[in-house]
C-alpha cells in the first residue's frame, strides 16, 4: 500500500509493504512486509529489510555522519 508518498525512479517495493506520507529516493528497495511511517525519508540506494519498520519521521541513509 502506498499512500500520499513520493516515489522516485528505480524503486522496488516488494509484496505487502506499506509506505505512508514518505519520500522514497531513487534506487531504493523496500523488502516484503516492511513499513515506512509518516514523515520518513529513505535516501538513495538504501535497502530496507523484509519486515522492518521505520518509525515516524525517520531518516534512512547510506551516508555516514
Amino acid at each position: 500500500m502506498i499512500r500520499n508518498s513520493y516515489i522516485w525512479d528505480g524503486v522496488v517495493l516488494e509484496d505487502d509493504c506499506v509506505v505512508e506520507n514518505a519520500l522514497i529516493c531513487s534506487d531504493v528497495m523496500i523488502g516484503r512486509g516492511a513499513s515506512v511511517k509518516a514523515g520518513s525519508i529513505v535516501s538513495f540506494g538504501v535497502r530496507v529489510k523484509a519486515g522492518a519498520v521505520l518509525k515516524e519521521a525517520s531518516l534512512s541513509s547510506r551516508l555516514q555522519a
